[in-house]
């Protein structure tokens, strides 16, 4: 069988999902569980016959020893290790045995379902090309309306990401600016791209890393700070992928004018020497337009150029001007015509200077004294690789520059710029200009972005200076960083020159894009003229395939290999030996035994003489009262802490009791203690009856594990539960939410019923792929119970009485509620934080109402007992239960794993049955349990030498507990029933320390500390709830009007709803179907969030489940103005939450 499965999972190998797969992967699972019990069986065998072949020839003593005392990994070691027995066979002992884990491991790694990655190539363009002759040509806004110049422009600087650009370190405001736009990460975030989504592209030289001596090395830009940008408009990219997820990297290459200037010197002293030598203004000075005498401002009111006067009246002058000193190459205004032409195929020979006067530098008095700087400007040529990802179809494409070089084959650093045409200059003359401050001061936003960015933004109501306060001075600005800032609103403006469309994608260019001719003015058109083409590559993911595991498949191989060599060399030394099998005699086991009395005469050939001799059962009560002595202290501890005032503790094997305990009250007012009769609710331990039922119907052929539930429930059709499987509902691996919370109410009130519930079913939607995770369902086995109902054409709990209860004698097992005559029936409590005791009334569910078939049964220990050792005798014998017409094929289905458990604290396994849970002992009982989340870590019970498959499951709702662990391999179970949903399950707790007790007696595991732990943790919910709601408020503004929220607000099943509306004191009410027992207060959270949360002693004052903290969030849902629905997270699963639309 090992190699008919390693064919089919190498069959499978890069394959798409299939049913077929899906069947491989469940048997892989299966393999497994099985592979150490069937590699043992084998090797045990095989090893035996070795003995008794050695012993047949002559051997020593200490071989036998070694190869009879190395029936497991841990007794081989022993042997080697402790006993000092070493041989030939140690070695290969140790090795054989190594293979029992390995195979088990390998055979479940060795193939596994992992998304194919797609990865293909793509033509993409970027603007401008570096070989654009735009960068030394009439720049786009000369020769168009430079309106889109102005509205790209200040588009750029009105962004959030303007007030973090240059700032880190250079401002005290800078954290402020950091807290409000949401931190660092979102921060980084809108500093990447610009607000058209273009890639920013930073400064290379100012990054950490760039080394000058070597220029064409790649230097990755940081991803813990925000880099130093050279524009706020970032670089247009055309042919990403429009709509799909996945991932690209391109590279681009681009250019950006950087700065070099020189200290502060006294401007206005400078200009009366030398105005004459500035392009622009030399201009205007001879018109008489520009005075320099004390007070004339005029040399930063007058116009440069006639279209400068579009973008701002006189009366708001700039706060600083910029202009082009005269040389060789540019020694006339700029009207007119370069003296020497430049060669654009070469670079300048000279660098130029460009003049910065600000009104402004220092907080001297003297406001006649301008300040003045030289830069000389140069143009950068880099090469950029882009990275971008869409996380979900359709969604936002986020891109960042990840490494930058310089280009090789350009000049590091060239003199030539844009401006070092005298027709671009009058770009220079309107930069001024673009942003004025409407109140004529020196806060417009250029100027304050020289000076701190953290305050360029828009004036307000709020944020508003007048023309008296001054900005900081920009002599207290490190000179680099104002280089930096500089040359960013430079680059910022060149960019925003080039056409408007192309800078917020509007353009329609693609890399597809062809050459077309105009008819109406007769001209030919090349969009991708100006544009630089390159490539780049997507990566996607492309469905989900089955990729096998080499490494693991090969450690198969070697396994599934020495098992068939095992197997073969014992059918070979069976057809060798002669001789009888002493070594398994029990003649020889009991020889000699001081626990044994042998007759006289008794020898190997005669083992009849022994046959009487008995072995009593008084011995193994004994032994578990023992245990149970040792135990109590610990169990005690547990109830107390817990707050569990009485418990039934029940030991069974396959023959039924073998001890039994009681302690407590099932009523603490009337003192009356629980006894073998006494019923209790046991919950979730339903789950495993209602396995059982199907079991039947299978076993007379009524249905198949395998059948779609919507085949036997009509009202289920095309729905996601419809589509699901029984063997489905049964694991919890449909992918449906638990939405408990719209039948559970308080003190075990139902809030749906039983056709509600099933109408309810309909609605459920799939939060995960179906057979992909576990999510625990109670819905899910009401449609068992709905399934078995028509089938056997009988009610629930018609079908259980007939077919289990009564063929068993289980004449105290219910599922309805008791009569009122009874009175051995244990009274519900839960305990307040102080441990007082609540009495809430007895569960309600059962055969007639919702979730019938999920928990609504009641029984005793007696029945308990009786059902769980009928089926430890059909587990350990392999035989059909004759009682109940099952077969033991359909039994073992039950107990096989059908969803594996994510647990990170151990690799064996722990996953879900059918109605059960099974992990692999030694391990941690962490899940399905009602202590399960309590704790980080569990006690580990159990031992290698004693690591037995525990079968368990735990039953839990509003005053009641209850537990059951079963051992088949060492033929014991224990069942553990309590009356009270405590700080944490005593009943849990019962079972595993007196798991614990019978697999290592002398055990060293604390328990104590663990059960304090998960008590604490329990009792504090409420405060954890408290402060994860504390820690997540923002600040906001209490709604006026409360009544906007009020209405009717429907599941979309319309069998729940729920009622918000005014209570009498002016709060927020909601009312849970409309019941006064289901009414919460809501209290604003923030935005449009209410929450309900209350103290832990309120929500025991209610009879409720203590939930996590997103559980008391509502999220009122608006639309044009007007609340249309709400969103609650009933369910983990539920990120979004569950909706419930506004009717009425």
């Amino acid at each position: 069988m090992s190699t008919v499965l390693a064919v089919y999972i190498i069959s499978l190998n890069q394959q798409p999902e299939s049913q077929l797969g899906s069947r491989v992967m469940e048997a892989t699972s299966i393999a497994a569980t099985l592979w150490p019990i069937a590699f043992a069986a084998v090797l045990g065998t095989v090893l035996r016959s070795v003995a008794l072949y050695s012993c047949e020839r002559g051997t020593t003593l200490g071989t036998l020893e070694i190869l009879l005392g190395s029936l497991t990994l841990t007794n081989t070691l022993k042997s080697f290790f402790w006993v000092k027995l070493f041989s030939f066979w140690s070695p290969i002992l140790m090795l054989a045995w190594t293979l029992s884990p390995l195979g088990g491991q390998s055979v479940l790694r060795a193939v596994a379902l992992q998304p194919e990655i797609a990865s293909y190539s793509f033509p993409i363009i970027s603007y401008p090309s570096t070989q654009f002759r735009a960068g030394f040509d009439e720049l786009p806004a000369l020769y168009a309306l430079p309106f889109g110049l102005r509205t790209i422009f200040g588009a750029a600087f009105s962004s959030s990401a303007t007030r973090l650009m240059h700032v880190n370190g250079s401002s005290s405001n800078f954290e402020e600016a950091l807290e409000q736009v949401g931190g660092p990460d979102e921060a980084r975030r809108l500093c990447k791209q610009d607000v058209w989504g273009n890639v920013r592209l930073p400064y290379l030289h100012l990054l950490d890393g760039y080394d000058s001596k070597d220029p064409h090395k790649w230097v990755y830009v940081p991803n813990d700070t925000i880099p130093p940008y050279e524009a706020l408009v970032g670089i247009p990219i055309r042919g990403v992928p429009t709509m799909r997820a996945g991932n690209s990297t391109m590279m681009v290459q681009s250019s950006y004018i950087s700065l070099s200037c020189k200290p502060w010197i006294n401007g206005t002293a400078w200009l009366q020497d030398n105005i004459s030598q500035l392009v622009l203004a030399d201009s205007i000075v001879s018109e008489g337009a520009i005075g320099l005498n004390y007070p004339n401002h005029s040399f930063f009111q007058a116009y440069r150029e006639s279209r400068e006067l579009i973008f701002g009246s006189p009366n708001a002058p700039p706060n600083f001007q910029l202009d082009m000193v005269k040389d060789k190459y540019l020694n006339e205004t700029w009207k007119g015509r370069n003296s020497t032409v430049l060669d654009t195929s070469r670079d300048r020979p000279l660098k130029q200077n460009l003049a910065f006067f600000a009104a402004s530098v220092n907080d001297s008095s003297d406001r006649f004294s301008w300040g003045m700087t030289t830069c000389s400007p140069s143009t950068s040529y880099v090469d950029a690789e882009v990275k971008c990802s869409r996380s979900t179809d359709f969604g936002f494409l986020s891109c960042s520059v990840e490494r930058l070089r310089h280009t090789k084959g350009h000049t590091i650093r060239a003199n030539t710029t844009v401006f070092s045409f005298a027709y671009n200059l009058p770009v220079l003359a309107w930069t001024t200009r673009l942003i004025p401050d409407p109140e004529g001061g020196q806060n417009d936003l250029l100027n304050l972005f020289l000076r701190d960015p953290t305050l360029a933004r828009p004036i307000g109501e709020f944020y508003k200076f007048t023309e008296f306060i001054t900005p900081p001075p920009l002599d207290k600005v490190p000179l680099s960083i104002f280089e930096a800032r500089l040359g960013a609103i430079l680059n910022t403006v060149v960019r925003a020159s080039f056409e408007q469309s192309i800078i917020v994608g509007a353009d329609g260019i693609s890399p597809s894009s062809k050459v077309m001719s105009d008819r109406f003015i007769n001209n030919t058109i090349t969009p991708l003229a100006d544009w630089a083409n390159s490539t780049g590559t997507w990566t996607e993911f492309d469905g989900q395939v089955y990729k096998v595991d080499w490494l693991w498949m090969s450690l198969y191989g070697i396994s599934s290999l020495a098992m068939i060599i095992f197997t073969i060399g014992h059918v070979t030394l069976q057809c060798k030996i002669r001789s009888p099998d002493i070594l398994s005699s029990v003649s020889m086991l009991t020889r000699d035994s001081t626990y044994f009395a042998v007759p006289d005469g008794g020898n190997i050939a005669n083992s009849s003489m022994n046959k009487n001799t008995e072995l009593k059962a008084s011995s193994i009560e004994r032994a578990w009262q023992e245990n149970y002595r040792l135990a109590e202290p610990l169990i005690k501890q547990a109830c107390t802490t817990s707050g569990t005032p009485g418990l039934a503790i029940g030991i069974f094997n396959h023959e039924g009791k073998i001890f039994d305990k009681y302690l407590g009250y099932r009523d603490i007012n009337k003192k009356l203690s629980p006894d073998v009769e006494t019923i209790f609710n046991i919950g979730s331990m339903c789950k495993g009856f209602t396995a059982l039922a199907v079991a039947c119907l299978v076993t007379d052929g009524k249905l198949h594990w395998d059948d779609r539930i919507d085949k036997y429930i009509e009202e289920l059709r095309d729905t996601q539960i419809g589509s699901s499987t029984i063997r489905d509902a049964l694991s919890h691996r449909t992918g449906l939410s638990r939405s408990d919370a719209l039948f559970i109410g308080s003190d075990n009130q139902l809030l749906l019923s039983k056709a509600q519930g099933t109408s309810l079913l309909a609605s459920l939607g799939s939060n995960r792929p179906p057979r992909q995770e576990f999510i625990y369902n109670n819905f899910g086995y009401h449609a068992v119970g709905c399934v078995i109902e028509k089938v056997a054409s009988m009610s629930y709990g018609e079908f259980l009485e007939e077919r289990i209860f009564k063929p068993l004698g289980m004449s105290r097992t219910f599922t309805t509620v008791p009569p009122d005559l009874d009175d051995n029936v244990s009274l519900a409590y839960i305990p307040y934080f102080n441990l007082e005791l609540r009495q809430v009334p007895i569960p309600l569910i059962s055969s007639d109402t919702v979730a019938f078939s999920a928990g609504g049964i009641r029984s005793c220990t007696r029945d308990l007992v009786i059902f769980y050792s009928f089926l430890l005798r059909a587990i350990t014998t392999s035989k059909n239960i004759e009682e109940i017409r099952i077969d033991y094929k359909d039994l073992r289905t039950i107990f096989e794993a059908a969803m594996p458990l994510k647990v990170t604290s151990s690799l064996r396994e722990q996953s879900y049955a059918l109605g059960w849970t099974r992990t692999q002992l030694p391990n941690q009982v962490s899940e399905i349990t009602g202590n399960s989340g309590l704790l980080e870590e569990y006690p580990t019970l159990g031992n290698y030498e004693k690591g037995s498959l525990l079968f368990h499951h735990a039953g839990n709702n509003i005053g009641c507990s209850s537990a059951v662990y079963m051992m088949p391999e060492w033929d014991i179970g224990i069942v553990v029933l309590g009356n009270s949903l405590a700080h944490c399950d005593a009943t849990d707790w019962t079972c595993q320390i007196l798991t614990e007790k019978y697999l290592n007696h002398s055990s060293m595991v604390e328990f104590s500390p663990f059960i304090t732990s998960s008590a604490l943790r329990g009792r504090s919910a409420m405060e954890r709830v408290r402060d994860a709601l504390a820690k997540g408020r923002e600040p906001s503004v209490l709604p006026g009007d409360l009544s906007v929220y009020t209405g009717f607000f429907w599941h979309e099943s319309h069998q729940f709803y729920i009622q918000v509306s005014v209570g009498e004191n002016g709060d927020l009410i909601m009312l849970l179907q409309g019941r006064d027992d289901e009414k919460y207060t809501l209290r604003y959270y923030h935005r449009n969030i209410f929450v309900f949360n209350e103290t832990f002693d309120q929500v025991i004052e209610r009879g409720q489940w203590c939930r996590p903290y997103w559980f008391y969030q509502i999220h009122f849902v608006w639309n044009d103005r007007k609340v249309i629905g709400l969103m609650w997270r009933i369910d983990d699963t539920l990120e979004e939450g569950c909706a419930f639309m506004k009717h009425g």
